[in-house]
């Protein structure tokens, strides 16, 4: 379980998402829990999106949410959705650097991962990586809509998904 990217950089007042990736190729996967600290006197979240890795028919584990410095979030699937092996993103939080906070690099830790095999049992061996955001003036350039650090393809597919739109709608991103 990691978080891409695993690293990146940000401006100051600058907004940035975090993935949570699992990758189970082995494993048939039938449920996961993953827990992600952060430093919230630096970041705020926003809400989480299911990315869809384990399907549609599912149930959130209750107290699935972020917190003050803590996202918890944890499903399993439901009958008749058979478990497979995954790899790919299994949620994706929204980031804000808080006001007044300048420059740093923080870590975003990943614990308390629980992985579930299609017999409901703990898959050996689950690696924790985790992921830093460090905060720099002149950060969050112009056109790179991922704020990955670089302008590319995925940054034009996000370009037009943002295009002729305005501020106040939901696809309106101010940094392309």
């Amino acid at each position: 379980v990691s978080i891409k990217p695993s690293s990146q950089m940000v401006s100051p007042d600058g907004s940035f998402n975090v993935n949570v990736v699992i990758d189970s190729s082995t494993y048939k996967l039938q449920a996961s829990h993953v827990e992600l600290s952060y430093d919230s006197s630096v970041f705020t979240a926003g809400t989480i999106t299911e990315a869809g890795l384990l399907g549609t028919d599912i149930l959130i584990e209750p107290g699935s949410g972020v917190t003050d410095g803590l996202v918890k979030y944890g499903v399993t699937r439901v009958a008749g959705n058979e478990p497979v092996p995954v790899d790919g993103t299994f949620i994706t939080i929204p980031f804000t650097v808080n006001p007044g906070i300048t420059s740093g690099s923080y870590t975003f830790d990943v614990h308390d991962v629980i992985l579930m095999d299609e017999n409901a049992a703990d898959i050996p061996g689950v690696v924790e990586n985790d992921g830093r955001v460090t905060i720099a003036e002149g950060e969050g350039r112009k056109g790179d809509f991922d704020d990955d650090g670089d302008i590319d393809f995925y940054d034009f597919t996000l370009f037009g998904i943002a295009y002729n739109s305005v501020v106040g709608d939901a696809n309106y991103k101010v940094i392309g």
